[in-house]
């Protein structure tokens, strides 16, 4: 039997990389939610959260996982978060040792997990209709590891700069 975690990332994957119709929008819905209540194992708490999301198209071309009443794409909420000049004091409390820059790339990254879910337009043609060539993807992974080895045994010449103003655009 597959997991929950299964399910609902073959979901994210599929629905992910291909432009979906008004009527498809709304079934990507039913199954996203159906997906997150499998991987949260159904929790009371669950329910009423699962529906105040959706699959949203709020800009033309652009579909993904959303507030649905507010229209608003969670990869945007996780974006405002970073923004913020400031450290939340829940986060504060919890982890009092973290520091602004720490938080800040925590949120970033997962600002740009959450941006990978997001199916764009402008994007479809690099995607190959979600078909991955794993052996070029490989080429590719390899090549990267390798420039983090470079960056990190002379980290100014690699980036071009100091790791400071690198860091400020986080």
């Amino acid at each position: 039997m597959p997991s929950g975690k299964q399910i609902l990332l073959a979901e994210l994957q599929h629905l992910s990389q291909m432009r979906l119709t008004k009527q498809q929008l709304s079934d990507a819905t039913e199954r996203f939610r159906a997906g997150l209540l499998l991987q949260e194992s159904t929790a009371a708490s669950a329910w009423p959260t699962v529906e105040r999301v959706a699959w949203i198209e709020q800009l033309e071309g652009i579909q993904g996982p959303g507030l649905i009443k507010e229209n608003i794409y969670l990869a945007d909420l996780v974006n405002a978060l970073k923004n913020e000049a400031n450290i939340p004091d829940a986060v504060k409390k919890r982890y009092p040792d973290i520091s602004l820059r720490a938080y800040r790339s925590g949120l970033h990254v997962i600002w740009l997990l959450l941006t990978q879910l997001y199916y764009q337009d402008g994007l479809s043609s690099v995607e190959n209709n979600g078909d991955l060539d794993k052996d070029e993807a490989e080429k590719l992974i390899t090549g990267y590891i390798d420039k983090l080895k470079h960056y990190r045994e002379d980290t100014e010449k690699h980036i071009g700069g100091s790791v400071e103003s690198a860091e400020s655009e986080i």
